[in-house]
């Protein structure tokens, strides 16, 4: 099922490490990856090849940056934009299901399985 979607051309980074790394390795030729956060803390590491033979580009973004150099009518105009891609259904959350807390194990497997259809979330 997922080897027959074509590669995404804009990847949305906020963890960094290894996971970046993964993101831009499955990203369309000419593709973007935007970062806004860093949990792990880490470096994104981005091959010389990603970066010159699929001319894959690194952005960063920076909400409250973008505020400032922003009126407050573009935020405005930047939610409702945002509020109407969902409501057309052309934004959607990843699907999830919530399982117990004390299946977790079978929440944390479920995670670092790659590409599922349906993630597990822990639930108290």
């Amino acid at each position: 099922m997922f080897q027959d979607m074509p590669q995404p051309r804009l990847a949305l980074n906020c963890v960094g490490g290894k996971s970046s790394t993964e993101l831009l390795r499955h990203l369309a030729p000419g593709g973007t990856m935007v970062t806004y956060g860093g949990m792990a803390k880490q470096p994104i590491i981005a091959s010389v090849s990603q970066l010159i033979f699929k001319d894959l580009k690194l952005r960063g973004f920076w909400l409250s940056q973008w505020k400032k150099d922003h009126s407050p009518g573009q935020f405005k105009e930047l939610i409702l934009t945002l509020c109407d891609l969902i409501h057309r259904g052309q934004l959607t959350a990843p699907a999830c299901s919530e399982v117990p807390l004390e299946d977790y194990q079978s929440a944390l497997e479920t995670s670092m399985q790659p590409f599922l259809s349906s993630k597990q979330i822990l639930t108290i």
